[in-house]
């Protein structure tokens, strides 16, 4: 075997590897996101309500002995 054909082959056979390894990778995450929406599905069915994020027009208020100097630029009411 001359040193061009297994360096070829050795190449193609890593080649194999990251696609498999890529194609694992992408069917695990559509998986997960399946798992997901189906569990979303299963709580929307039971009546569970989402948890509801924080207002962003929320104020709160900041401690000014607790702040750095990076972070000193924060107004303060």
């Amino acid at each position: 075997m001359s040193a061009n054909l297994a360096v070829y082959t050795s190449l193609s056979l890593l080649g194999l590897v990251a696609l498999a390894g890529a194609g694992v990778g992408v069917g695990s995450g559509v998986a997960m996101m399946t798992m997901q929406m189906m569990e979303a599905e299963e709580q929307a069915k039971a009546g569970v309500k989402p948890t509801a994020a924080a207002s962003p027009v929320e104020e709160v208020k900041v401690n000014a002995r607790a702040m750095s100097f990076a972070a000193s630029g924060i107004k303060q009411n």
